[in-house]
């Protein structure tokens, strides 16, 4: 799924549909925390968009999930807020490879945009490190 801007248009486009608030999902689980509990985050995504929330904050890097896991999170609220508010992701994964794959997989599961961060197992120990990744 093509994201609603191109490269070039997104900071018009952030000017002219983002607005309100943005509420953070944190994922949820069945009773015995052994899945995710898709009707759950499905409620969460209606309940912010009740309450009229103009944007969800998927945290997939919040807790100890499996990195399929967390696309699956990513997956599940992209597809319950179906174009009803805006969905975005923090982007922290362990590794650059792993970050680049949830960012392909936020935009192809309809995401609205994403915030990077580094990846969390990255710890650089000078500036040099940061330029040499």
């Amino acid at each position: 799924m093509a994201l609603p801007y191109t490269k070039r248009d997104a900071k018009q486009w952030a000017k002219q549909h983002l607005r309100g608030l943005e509420a953070v999902i944190f994922p949820s689980f069945t009773p015995d925390l052994k899945e995710l509990d898709e009707e759950g985050i499905r409620y969460d995504v209606n309940h912010l968009i009740a309450n009229g929330f103009s944007s969800a904050l998927v945290s997939p890097e919040s807790c100890g999930m499996t990195f399929e896991e967390r696309k699956r999170l990513v997956e599940i609220v992209c597809d319950e807020a179906k174009g009803r508010i805006h969905t975005s992701v923090a982007v922290m994964q362990d590794t650059v490879e792993e970050d680049i794959e949830m960012l392909r997989h936020i935009e192809r599961v309809g995401g609205t945009f994403a915030t990077l961060g580094h990846p969390i197992q990255y710890h650089p120990w000078s500036g040099e490190d940061i330029f040499g990744m």
